[in-house]
């Protein structure tokens, strides 16, 4: 499953989840920005290869922002068989 989700400033990312892996990425380059899978102790981050230069904090805010307006719209269809799950870590928390 694939949702691209927009800001009203134009950023964007692209939420992929396969199974129990979710992967971010930037709606412009395609650059992978996390990945994480879901585990019965909550959500893992997995190593990937990310370029040294790419600038971390803004990235991030606006990534859990984007994610957190997914959330909103995907658990709005949740149902008895079906839950949205949001994976945060305490450092994207704060």
């Amino acid at each position: 499953m694939q949702d691209i989700v927009t800001a009203p400033d134009g950023q964007s990312r692209i939420f992929e989840t396969s199974g129990l892996t979710q992967t971010i990425r930037d709606g412009e380059t395609g650059a992978v920005l996390g990945r994480s899978t879901f585990t019965a102790a909550g959500a893992e981050p997995e190593a990937f290869a990310q370029p040294a230069f790419l600038p971390a904090a803004p990235v991030a805010i606006a990534t859990v922002e984007l994610a957190l307006a997914l959330y909103a719209v995907r658990s709005g269809q949740n149902d008895p068989y079906s839950r949205t799950v949001l994976g945060l870590s305490a450092q994207e928390f704060l």
